[in-house]
């Protein structure tokens, strides 16, 4: 893989994170899912598979185009994931004595973004080989 430059990545990934502010924050308008904490753990949870998806498809190929993972993962992916809000959203129902609703956050958000993330890895092992119709399945 060909030696990336400082200022370049920087730009890859501040190009990428604003991509990826603007697709969270365009998701905070849609009804019902842009609401709190419902946003934050779907936004999560798909980070978390895509960007998954995209450490084993970078993993398996021997080529990785120059940039593109810190484009997408650290720009993109980074600028769409958001632990931060999910603190604030946590001190919230604490300060609120919402005690039940912060475990059920928690759990929700961990049980969905390993889930994700199992699926978001199997699926970018698949799209690294592209099997022929009818070929056997390999793990």
């Amino acid at each position: 893989m060909p030696e990336s430059k400082p200022q370049i990545e920087l730009l890859v990934v501040f190009f990428g994170g604003m991509i990826g502010g603007a697709a969270r924050y365009l998701l905070s308008l849609v009804p019902l899912v842009g609401t709190w904490p419902a946003m934050t753990v779907l936004i999560n949870t798909v980070g978390t598979g895509l960007l998954a998806c995209l450490a084993a498809y970078m993993k398996e190929k021997q080529e990785k185009p120059a940039y593109l993972q810190s484009f997408l993962g650290t720009g993109i992916l980074g600028g769409f994931t958001t632990f931060g809000a999910l603190m604030v959203e946590s001190q919230q129902m604490i300060k609120n004595s919402h005690y039940l609703f912060l475990v059920l956050l928690w759990v929700a958000s961990l049980a969905l973004a390993f889930l994700a993330l199992h699926f978001g890895e199997k699926f970018g092992r698949k799209l690294s080989y592209p099997q022929a119709k009818g070929a056997d399945h390999v793990a």
